[in-house]
């Protein structure tokens, strides 16, 4: 049988919604683009890198067991952050 990658298991939701939300959505969300706006460049890895990780959270959020309403907020943050991303992208092409 094949061993998955990180990125694999980041992408299915096998990190735990915890870990994923917290440490790789927020967290690393939040580093990544504070660095991005330092350095511009790094919007080339921080567009690919929240596309896989909020792909991660949503996933994450279906396999979770606990409180649905963790998942739930989960949904709904990511949810928000794609429609952000698209409102970005249309005001961009707008201006």
């Amino acid at each position: 049988m094949e061993e998955k990658g990180f990125i694999t298991n980041l992408r299915e939701g096998n990190l735990g919604l915890a870990t994923t939300y917290w440490l790789y959505f927020f967290i690393g969300g939040n580093v990544l683009y504070f660095l991005t706006i330092t350095f511009p460049i790094l919007l080339l890895i921080n567009i690919p890198y929240m596309i896989i990780v909020l792909i991660g959270v949503w996933n994450s959020a279906k396999k979770y067991n606990g409180t649905c309403l963790w998942s739930g907020l989960a949904q709904l943050i990511v949810v928000l952050n794609v429609l952000m991303f698209f409102g970005v992208i249309i005001a961009l092409l707008g201006s």
